[in-house]
């Protein structure tokens, strides 16, 4: 069995999550499957700390998005530290703090969790975070974009990677964050 950051049934219940839906219930209604399938795929998501349990209400139990570690999945698939020298522990901690930062990865989920296809995607979490570097290599950096980012899009897009083709929705949270892209 696949992790679960790298399994498409997974990845669909966390774009559930990040569409706003919390408990397995509305999940399950959601996607059209059963309930014990998403308390599984949560369950796994929990254990590598993507999600994690609200408190209770009754007897609904209510789950959420663990965004610090998300980012740190998005920096480790994106631009692995042994390939990008030029960032260190400190600032991949420093791009996980950074508010623009946060909001261009989620909004990349917002879009896809958005789509219309997100409910039949047969890919996982990490390979859409793959996609960003295609999307990257699409545009060109707007000088007014935050320093932090621009250095890290900058070094993301001199790297040599060409891993996907499909990166629509990549490309159109790049763009509402000041990233010139050609489509």
């Amino acid at each position: 069995m696949s992790r679960p950051e790298n399994d498409a049934g997974a990845f669909r219940v966390f774009l559930a999550l990040v569409k706003g839906l919390k408990t397995p219930s509305e999940i399950a209604e959601n996607l059209g499957i059963k309930k014990s399938t998403v308390v599984f795929h949560l369950n796994r998501l929990k254990h590598v700390g993507l999600v994690f349990r609200e408190e209770k209400i009754g007897k609904t139990q209510p789950y959420s998005i663990n965004w610090n570690n998300v980012l740190r999945l998005f920096l480790e698939t994106v631009a692995p530290i042994t390939a990008f020298p030029e960032f260190d522990k400190t600032g991949f901690q420093s791009l996980v703090e950074n508010v623009n930062f946060q909001n261009l990865v989620k909004m990349g989920l917002v879009e896809l969790a958005n789509h219309p296809s997100s409910q039949k995607l047969k890919i996982g979490l990490k390979d859409y975070f793959k996609m960003f570097r295609e999307a990257v290599k699409m545009g060109s950096i707007n000088e007014s974009i935050d320093s932090e980012i621009r250095s890290f899009l900058e070094a993301v897009k001199k790297s040599v990677w060409m891993e996907s083709p499909g990166s629509f929705q990549w490309a159109r949270a790049l763009e509402k964050h000041g990233f010139a892209v050609t489509l």
